[in-house]
C-alpha cells in the first residue's frame, strides 16, 4: 500500500535544480546504487531513448508487426486509450491470446510490456502504458542491453521534478520503490 501522505511530503522538498529532497537537516538524493541495490535490474549497458514521437498511426504499426494483433483490434485500442497507449487489462488479453496461438514472441512482448509498464516505467494513469516503450522489445535477444536502472531513476526524477510544478495534481513514476527508499534513508538517518 502506498503511503500517500509520505508520498506527498517528500515531493514538495524536491528541488529540480539538485535532484535532491531538501529537508531541515541537509539534503538528501535517491541514487542508481539505490535503485540497484533493491531492484537487482541492469544499472550498466546501453542507454535507451524511446522514440518521442509515437503517434497513433505508429502505435498501431508497432502492435500489428509486435504484437500480431489485427489491425482493427490495434486501432480500437489506441483510439480507446485517447493516444499512443495500452492498457494493462488490453496487453493481458494479448498475453494470453498469443501463447494459445503459440506466437511466444509477441505473449513475450505483451508480458514484458505490462511489465515494465507497472514498474519501472509507470505513468500518473497507474493503467496505461506509452506504445513507445514496447519499441524496445522489438528485438527480444536484445532486451538485457538496456539499461533499466538508469531509466527507472530518470522516470522516477522526472515525475519528481513535474510534482514541483503548480498545476500537478499527482505523482506517476514507481512509487513503491520511491516509498522502499524514502523509508530506508528515513532509517538510515536515526538508526
Amino acid at each position: 500500500m502506498i503511503d500517500g501522505n509520505m508520498i506527498s511530503a517528500f515531493a514538495e522538498r524536491w528541488h529540480a535544480e539538485t535532484s535532491s529532497f531538501h529537508l531541515p537537516f541537509g539534503e538528501m538524493t535517491i541514487t542508481l546504487d539505490d535503485v540497484r541495490g533493491l531492484l537487482s535490474i541492469p544499472c550498466t549497458g546501453e542507454f535507451f531513448t524511446p522514440p518521442a514521437n509515437v503517434n497513433e498511426d505508429l502505435a498501431i504499426v508497432a502492435d500489428v508487426e509486435l504484437l500480431g494483433v489485427a489491425y482493427d483490434e490495434a486501432v480500437t485500442e489506441t483510439r480507446t486509450n485517447r493516444g499512443a497507449s495500452y492498457s494493462f487489462e488490453w496487453l493481458k488479453e494479448v498475453f494470453f491470446k498469443k501463447l494459445h496461438e503459440r506466437r511466444y514472441d509477441c505473449a513475450a512482448r505483451a508480458c514484458l510490456l505490462h511489465l515494465v509498464g507497472c514498474t519501472i516505467l509507470v505513468d500518473k494513469s497507474f493503467t496505461l502504458v506509452s506504445a513507445k516503450y514496447l519499441f524496445l522489445f522489438q528485438d527480444l535477444d536484445s532486451c538485457g542491453k538496456w539499461a533499466w536502472g538508469p531509466a527507472a531513476l530518470v522516470v522516477l526524477y522526472d515525475y519528481l521534478r513535474d510534482s514541483t510544478l503548480p498545476a500537478t495534481k499527482q505523482i506517476g513514476g514507481y512509487l513503491s520503490l520511491f516509498q522502499v527508499l524514502l523509508y530506508l534513508l528515513y532509517l538510515s538517518l536515526f538508526f
